[in-house]
């Protein structure tokens, strides 16, 4: 008798403590998110300042960059998570043989990227570029955009005098007129702007390429873990979309810029979802950078296998497009 009230209680004991446990408050997942201060990843720096991954349990630590490309760099190095980036800095980071993940693209631009010419340089048309010093950031989308309008209006590349520019620099670059003209984008082409006053202009853009501003993950990081990262920055693209004027105010704040205000979120299509475009993008950019020997022409990246499309799905399966 007294064996079998034993038992009676050595289970309930054992329940209280599975009990106990289990309610347990869970410790926040940490993440480093290396967030890069451009307008297209607003909703992630909107997400990080109103405290919207904390909501969701989660302690997201933020190292700040200039761009996606170093910020990618952070998380290829082992220092972050997460980090935010457009498309290009991921065809070179692929053709490296880099692993990553892409989770979701949180907005595009046709109006991101645009050609700033000089007032005095004399250029009027792309084809004046001949002859001419055109500035450009390596290994990012003014990189791409800049060869592309090139190449749009037959301007043979090598007929220009191509001159690599440092993001971190371009006010002092600009002010020294290193550059007769620029393929930038926000906030470099609005900081550019602001040192030439009203001696600027921007030629033509035919649109002939759409940026995306994408959540790259490493390997790591769980599936679990990224639908909450993602509900968070859904939440944070809703204010932006239902509250605009709302969401513009801490722009000066979150991107670094002396010339914030003069970067409209209405550029930017802020919408969390992985489409067909998106792949079909690195593709053609991974085409142009073997053709300008920019990246060796093999192995050739499998860029589907790059992307997880898992946690979006769970988050909202009408934002997943993609087909093999």
């Amino acid at each position: 008798m007294w064996k079998a009230k034993f038992s009676r209680h050595l289970a309930f004991a054992a329940l209280m403590c599975l009990l106990t446990v289990t309610q347990q408050p869970a410790h926040a997942a940490t993440l480093t998110l290396a967030l890069a201060e451009v307008v297209g990843f607003y909703p992630a720096i909107l997400a990080a300042d109103m405290g919207y991954f904390a909501k969701e349990g989660l302690d997201v630590r933020v190292i700040r960059g200039i761009n996606g490309k170093r910020c990618l760099k952070h998380l290829l190095d082992g220092e972050a998570d997460l980090s935010t980036t457009a498309d290009i800095p991921l065809v070179f980071a692929a053709h490296q043989g880099k692993a990553f993940d892409v989770v979701a693209t949180m907005s595009t631009s046709t109006k991101d990227n645009i050609l700033l010419v000089r007032s005095d340089s004399g250029i009027k048309t792309v084809e004046d570029l001949k002859g001419k010093k055109v500035g450009y950031v390596a290994g990012t989308s003014s990189h791409y955009f800049t060869d592309t309008l090139l190449t749009f209006y037959r301007v043979d590349p090598d007929s220009v005098e191509k001159v690599p520019l440092d993001p971190a620099q371009i006010e002092t670059l600009t002010r020294e007129g290193r550059y007769d003209a620029a393929g930038l984008y926000e906030p470099l082409a609005s900081r550019a702007k602001a040192v030439l006053g009203d001696q600027w202009r921007v030629l033509p853009n035919p649109k002939l390429y759409t940026p995306t501003f994408n959540l790259i993950s490493s390997r790591k990081v769980s599936d679990a873990d990224l639908v909450k990262v993602l509900r968070a920055i859904s939440k944070a693209t809703d204010f932006i979309n239902k509250h605009p004027e709302q969401a513009k105010a801490p722009l000066k704040q979150g991107v670094s810029t002396n010339a914030a205000d003069l970067v409209s979120l209405d550029q930017y299509d802020f919408d969390l979802k992985l489409s067909q475009t998106l792949l079909s993008t690195l593709e053609a950019q991974s085409r142009w950078a073997v053709r300008e020997k920019l990246v060796d022409a093999h192995p050739e990246p499998d860029f589907l296998s790059h992307i997880r499309v898992g946690p979006l799905t769970t988050l909202n399966k009408r934002a997943v497009s993609l087909m093999k």
